[in-house]
């Protein structure tokens, strides 16, 4: 009995400590109303977005203003947790690092944060006097050991790897990588530029100095045909300094698009049109990549790329029916480029005679999984109900469903079901978040947004809804509020360099805004997964009570 009683305690005093290590479900780390951080004198937070968190659960956000004093001017800044407490980074108005006097941040585009607490703002500056359209923005890092923001480029400085005389006109918002280093696109002018060469991309840091990857007109460094890039996008950057983007060539006067990437310091193409699609023969071949309206490269930290192809060939079709013309593939260290899923494929775990119709862009963790939305058809398959779902798979696992339209939301009330998703995004464990749209038999339910990822085993667990209640409430006594509406930013595997919400611990950040006007900035740990560290802590402290009492 001694021996049951006293493993009892150690039991409940190591669930208790595994409790204190997640934390709360759900950490408030702003809400309008509250005094802005570094800032007081009667200015409240008054509304936020941006919100990204990295894998030490540091967050940053935009914030805007109310309050004594506030203008238009003056009504927002960044805040970042990346010095380890929530901290002012930069506020509109504020002078800008690396300009001249009197010139000043008013406003800020896209901001990131990696996991060494540097956080990136993209922005655009104003003077009464000097500033002009050609010269009003660039990028800034903050680095957090220090304190100081400094400025990485801005347009109207020299264009690195140009003729004398060739500045930006514009700067594109960067990808950051975790050693510091951005890439961007960005648009010149000056000598000799015209439409034939006026577009390009840069990679680099403060340390070690800017250098063009790739420009517009520049020969394309082909495995099957030599054309000139047009144009780009879907930059991304990897934590090795890798950059990888999407190139648009025009061929014959169409527009086709590539994916090239930086290898031991050479630009490689790593699929266009014209060459053998892997795993299909050489008589099929691409036709285009990246083909969905705001394509994006997925690249992880190993190198590794992913992406949507579409196919031509004697064999392909592209008809809504029976089409055959869409796949995925990815990369690995051991094969190279691979056939992960094409369209007309049968759907694994379904029944007999549903099929894959075609696909997003996927997005590719730093274990080489990937997770896409995929369109279904087929065999019982209504197009406006169940056609849409959510995979993840390759890295040496199987393919996997994470969701489907047509079947019950998780955490919804009623017969609520999914109707679409958006925002996939997979971390470093496999755990997928999203955003996704419901509907029920209650007209209030219909067209309603939630917030969901997976937890360690795979299911899906509800992180916040419109029209829900939410407790913003950190302290003992709640305060429930109704959501009205949520961001959550997405669309990366968090290897790529893009803004993540949804870091490798499984912490989800996103904002709220709230029927009463009020909105907030907020961390989940619904779904996160404890350290390693913490369970050896867990275990050193007990695991000695638990066999003292197993041989008394």
């Amino acid at each position: 009995m001694i021996c049951i009683r006293t493993l009892c305690i150690a039991l409940l005093l190591f669930t208790n400590l595994l409790i204190s290590a997640y934390g709360d479900a759900l950490r408030t780390v702003a809400i309008s109303g509250q005094s802005a951080i570094d800032i007081g004198g009667g200015v409240v937070f008054n509304g936020f977005s941006d919100h990204v968190i990295n894998d030490k659960g540091q967050s940053a956000f935009r914030g805007f203003l109310a309050g004594r004093g506030v203008i238009g001017l003056t009504s927002s800044g960044v805040w970042s947790e990346g010095r380890g407490t929530l901290a002012l980074v930069i506020r509109r108005g504020d002078f800008a690092p690396g300009t001249d006097p009197g010139f000043k941040f008013s406003d800020f585009l896209q901001i990131s944060l990696n996991n060494e607490g540097l956080t990136s703002i993209s922005g655009t500056i104003t003077d009464i006097d000097v500033i002009s359209s050609n010269n009003d923005n660039g990028i800034w890092l903050h680095n957090a050991a220090t304190n100081q923001l400094h400025l990485v480029i801005r347009s109207g400085s020299v264009a690195p790897d140009t003729d004398s005389g060739v500045v930006y006109s514009r700067v594109g918002a960067p990808a950051l990588s975790d050693n510091g280093a951005v890439a961007f696109g960005g648009t010149l002018e000056g000598n000799g530029i015209d439409n034939s060469n006026n577009r390009g991309i840069w990679s680099g840091d403060i340390d070690g100095g800017l250098h063009l990857v790739a420009r517009k007109g520049d020969r394309t460094p082909s495995i099957h045909l030599a054309n000139e890039f047009d144009d780009f996008s879907g930059v991304a950057i990897n934590a090795s300094g890798q950059t990888a983007f999407i190139g648009e060539i025009v061929d014959n006067f169409s527009t086709r698009r590539g994916i090239w990437a930086t290898r031991n310091n050479q630009l490689l193409s790593v699929a266009e049109r014209g060459i053998p699609a892997p795993g299909l023969g050489d008589e099929t071949t691409f036709r285009t990549v990246a083909a969905t309206s705001f394509p994006n490269v997925a690249i992880n930290s190993l190198g590794n790329t992913a992406f949507l192809g579409i196919l031509s060939g004697a064999t392909i079709n592209s008809n809504s029916s029976d089409g055959n013309a869409s796949g995925i593939w990815s990369e690995s260290q051991d094969s190279g480029l691979e056939l992960l899923v094409r369209a007309n494929d049968a759907v694994p775990g379904m029944e007999l005679g549903v099929e894959f119709a075609g696909f997003g862009d996927p997005v590719l963790n730093d274990e080489g999984k990937l997770a896409f939305t995929a369109f279904l058809r087929g065999t019982n398959v209504d197009p406006r109900q169940s056609s849409a779902s959510i995979w993840k798979g390759g890295g040496g696992d199987d393919l996997t469903l994470v969701v489907r339209s047509g079947t019950a939301a998780p955490g919804t009330q009623g017969d609520a079901k999914f109707i679409d998703f958006h925002g996939t995004t997979i971390n470093k464990r496999g755990q997928v978040a999203f955003v996704g749209q419901i509907r029920g038999d209650s007209p209030d339910s219909i067209g309603q947004l939630g917030i969901w990822a997976e937890n360690e085993s795979g299911d899906l667990q509800l992180i916040a809804l419109t029209g829900a209640i939410l407790d913003v409430s950190d302290g003992t006594v709640s305060d429930f509020r109704t959501v009205s509406s949520l961001s959550f930013i997405g669309s990366t595997g968090n290897g790529d360099g893009r803004p993540s919400a949804f870091n490798d611990l499984g912490q989800l950040a996103f904002t709220a805004r709230f029927t009463d006007g009020t909105e907030g900035a907020f961390v989940s740990t619904l779904v996160a997964i404890p350290e390693p560290s913490t369970m050896l802590i867990a275990f050193a402290a007990f695991g000695p009570l638990l066999c003292r009492s197993y041989w008394r």
